[in-house]
């Protein structure tokens, strides 16, 4: 009998069936079947397959039985699932859920699951998660091309599951719809039309799917908390992005918004309540107008616009005081970037992300001119793709996170471009921001990369600029090292490498210098973090964190202590 994952009991799982027996050559024929006739031998056999068959009925019945008695069993001795409080088992229940704001791609499946795991492992169970509202405001559907002749039967589950979520609590709801799903003959409008009575309701929407699917989405229309809309390029979507809107469509207000590959205006969103966007694969036209037009927007994510046309720039910047987070991620030209510095400006902005993915120089006197202009004081500003022009010691990087935006800084993450990362230029670049560390007196956290040759020097300069750092303000500071590659010798590939091989062209450090490195990183106001995260675009650094990194803290702590060990034993071969 199988066992619960969740308490550990056994479970009534129906009982399967044994796959019948052969049919006997006599039984085959048409003529004995007709006669009754068998063989000798196939009438031995079918008096002993007989005699199988009520043992097996025999062993159903029992089984049965067993599972009868089963419920009792567990409801005598199983303390937690019969006998725990129905308000404490509801409230355990309810913290199985994810909170809405990590809604996203890897957890949608495992929310789906809980209500029904919840329901299975008991009749009370199930009597409980049924009755908790809570438990099924998050809906997730995912239709695929072979679900077509079935999405009858999953419009009646979709009701029914809505149904068991009350009438005054907020919706979330997810929509996958694989692109291969022929929408000709209109079958996602059953979809709809089980939405449509709930749409009031609906706080958190997210939906991928093409274009013609998705001019169904106003008849949701309403003030939202969360919208999400990923188009798809499908199998039959003959009609553009920009497709027409069903009649009598509603206007959709969202306060989050993310869009992927279709313009915002197609689908009737107003702006007046947007405060969070995040936009991908868009024209930058609509880029500019978002910006423009959405009187309450505090953070704004662009990532690689479709085009590169820039619209008439305004006669003076346009002051948009409530944002204050902005990010210009990598396949948004540089040209573009500085076309936004220049036709605004954002007294209030607090973060401000740059990721340049081609060989160009990053605007950066563009940002320090949008920061006098505006007057806003920088806390966070994270730099990646940087220019080996960019890094020189007088260079305009120095200015900027020096007098310019130092004494505000809290959060500063800055990297060389990908495929550019030499060993000189991320050391150059860690010199000049432990030249800035005089002016970074509120700084809390400090992240640099590093190639995988010659590291070691780079994190000497992290470590001595954190030192720097500390010894000013006295308060904490979170110090990481990333690498987009492992670092020799932690490479596997690597192991049977001399440990010499990770200076590069660089020479060596003295024992002295390495036990002032291990002391630092064991400094109760530094906090130092090593970690292997390769390049992803497009996401926020905590996002690529949380999926990618992988902490390797420890294997570097091994790898200095090997290396002060080789070298105490050099000093002691030369005397």
């Amino acid at each position: 009998m199988a066992i619960c994952p969740f308490c550990h009991f056994e479970r009534s799982d129906p009982v399967s069936r044994s796959p019948k027996l052969p049919k006997l050559p006599c039984d085959r024929s048409a003529t004995n079947r007709s006669t009754n006739a068998r063989c000798n031998p196939c009438a031995s056999v079918a008096v002993i397959d007989a005699k199988i068959e009520q043992a097996r009925q025999n062993l159903l019945d029992m089984q049965a039985e067993r599972l009868r008695l089963l419920l009792e069993v567990n409801h005598t001795h199983d303390q937690f699932i019969e006998r725990f409080p129905i308000e404490m088992i509801s409230n355990i229940f309810q913290h199985c859920l994810s909170d809405l704001d990590t809604l996203s791609d890897s957890t949608n499946g495992r929310i789906a699951s809980v209500p029904l795991r919840l329901s299975q492992v008991s009749r009370r169970w199930r009597t409980i998660a049924h009755s908790i509202p809570q438990l099924w405001t998050i809906l997730p559907l995912y239709f695929k091309e072979s679900q077509e002749c079935s999405l009858k039967a999953i419009y009646d589950v979709a009701r029914e599951w809505l149904g068991r979520s009350g009438e005054s609590k907020s919706l979330a709801i997810i929509l996958d719809i694989d692109g291969k799903v022929d929408i000709r003959a209109k079958h996602s409008q059953t979809v709809f039309d089980a939405l449509k009575n709930y749409a009031g309701r609906v706080r958190h929407f997210h939906i991928k799917a093409s274009a013609p699917i998705l001019r169904h989405l106003c008849c949701l229309g309403g003030t939202m908390s969360s919208l999400r809309i990923s188009h798809v390029k499908g199998q039959w979507s003959w009609v553009e992005p920009h497709c027409h809107l069903d009649s009598g469509c509603g206007t959709l207000e969202p306060q989050h918004l993310y869009i992927e590959g279709i313009t915002w205006t197609s689908l009737n969103i107003s702006l007046s309540c947007l405060t969070h966007l995040e936009v991908r694969q868009i024209r930058f036209l609509d880029m500019f107008t978002v910006l423009r037009d959405a009187p309450h927007l505090v953070s704004c994510n662009f990532a690689r616009s479709t085009d590169h046309r820039e619209p008439p720039l305004p006669l003076k910047p346009l002051v948009r005081s409530s944002l204050k987070h902005l990010y210009l991620h990598a396949r948004m030209h540089m040209r573009l970037s500085v076309f936004l510095l220049v036709a605004f400006a954002f007294p209030s902005l607090q973060s401000l992300g740059l990721e340049n993915a081609g060989r160009h120089s990053m605007p950066l006197t563009n940002v320090i001119d949008h920061i006098r202009r505006s007057g806003s004081q920088l806390q966070k500003l994270s730099l990646h793709g940087l220019d080996s022009d960019d890094i020189m010691p007088s260079s305009v990087l120095a200015k900027l996170i020096g007098p310019v935006t130092g004494r505000s800084l809290r959060y500063l993450d800055v990297a060389m471009s990908w495929g550019w990362d030499t060993t000189g230029d991320c050391l150059q670049l860690a010199a000049v921001v432990e030249a800035a560390s005089a002016y970074l007196s509120e700084l809390r956290t400090l992240r640099l990369y590093a190639s995988e040759h010659g590291w070691l020097h780079v994190l000497q300069k992290l470590l001595s600029a954190g030192s720097a750092i500390t010894s000013l303000n006295g308060q904490p500071l979170s110090a990481t090292l990333w690498f987009s590659e492992l670092p020799i010798p932690i490479d596997e590939r690597f192991r049977d490498l001399e440990l010499d091989a990770i200076y590069g062209e660089k020479p060596p450090l003295t024992a002295t210098e390495l036990r002032d490195m291990m002391s630092t990183m064991k400094h109760h106001l530094i906090s130092v973090v090593l970690s292997h995260r390769p390049w992803s675009y497009y996401l926020p650094d905590e996002a690529k964190d949380a999926v990618n990194s992988k902490d390797i803290t420890e294997s570097i702590l091994v790898t200095l202590a090997r290396l002060l060990h080789d070298s105490r034993s050099k000093q002691l071969g030369l005397k």
